[in-house]
């Protein structure tokens, strides 16, 4: 478990987007439908909002990745975890873009160095990250050696997996990865209020350093092939879910431990109380998690 910024020290090789894995998914979503993918709009607001609300020594945990090696590959294979470092890749190749487009770029050279070097190229000068996906490599390789002289308008089409998002009264056509990227794009613009080249940039280069330092993630590096997806199935498929209460109750005793708020044993009484009665109440019920979540979103609803 590290920080996303420290990755690279643990992978020489790159990552490779094996054949097997889907084209990239995550998009901005459409503030008037509810049917299409806005992971990548969820992930950036939590990521604004970590930025803007932390506490000192607050974390952010983004969740696992999985990779093995492979016979005859140079690169590492990503099992799990594609969409979310894709997603990093786009979010942190736009915030170098921005730099670059910045009237003191030169001023921030070593702020631009430190992004290559952590999240967008090898030492030879290739893509950290790249895909079997044809569409999604193209657009990779465009958006990770983006220059000051490109725009965003140059990004390589394509003609499969086309969406039409919408976030801000803005609208995306294109595949999901090309309009995630335009939408951070829009995104960090807005939020940090840079207008042209001579607006003031130190607030995003805070949060890209905030993002880098203050976000976790779980690496797993295997050799074996068959254990990597043993440890994929595993981690995605075992034990039983999290119902609402669950969440809750790890929410208010970590909490409780960030904030050194004290008095942890009668919380955990309290909290143990509440759980014993939830399960006295609905024990019977079929589906016990789903009646659960119910009665926490009628809780929520009434002091709301």
């Amino acid at each position: 478990v590290l920080p996303i910024g420290k990755l690279y020290e643990l992978n020489h090789s790159g990552l490779m987007i094996p054949s097997i894995q889907r084209d990239y998914k995550w998009g901005p979503g459409h503030q008037e439908k509810d049917d299409l993918n806005s992971a990548a709009y969820v992930f950036l607001e939590d990521m604004l909002d970590f930025y803007k609300l932390r506490s000192q020594d607050d974390i952010y945990f983004t969740g696992t990745m999985i990779v093995f090696e492979e016979s005859g590959e140079p690169r590492t294979q990503l099992m799990d975890g594609q969409q979310r470092w894709t997603t990093i890749t786009a979010l942190t190749s736009i915030i170098r873009y921005i730099i670059l487009k910045s009237n003191d770029s030169t001023k921030y050279q070593q702020i631009i160095d430190d992004i290559e070097e952590r999240f967008l190229t090898l030492p030879n000068g290739e893509n950290f990250l790249t895909s079997r996906k044809i569409s999604d490599r193209r657009t990779l390789k465009f958006i990770v050696n983006i220059t000051e002289d490109l725009t965003l308008r140059e990004l390589p089409d394509s003609f499969k997996n086309v969406f039409e998002f919408k976030r801000d009264d803005i609208s995306y056509k294109g595949t999901a990865l090309n309009s995630t990227i335009c939408y951070f794009l829009n995104k960090l613009k807005t939020r940090f209020q840079i207008a042209g080249p001579f607006s003031e940039i130190e607030d995003l280069i805070s949060f890209y350093e905030c993002f880098r330092d203050n976000v976790y993630i779980n690496y797993s590096h295997t050799k074996s092939p068959t254990l990597a997806y043993k440890m994929f199935v595993t981690a995605n498929s075992r034990g039983t879910p999290l119902n609402n209460f669950d969440v809750f109750r790890g929410l208010v005793l970590a909490n409780n431990r960030i904030n050194n708020y004290g008095a942890e044993e009668l919380l955990q009484t309290d909290l143990d109380d509440t759980d014993k009665i939830l399960q006295e109440l609905f024990s019977t019920k079929k589906d016990f998690a789903k009646a659960i979540d119910q009665a926490m979103s009628n809780a929520l609803t009434i002091l709301m």
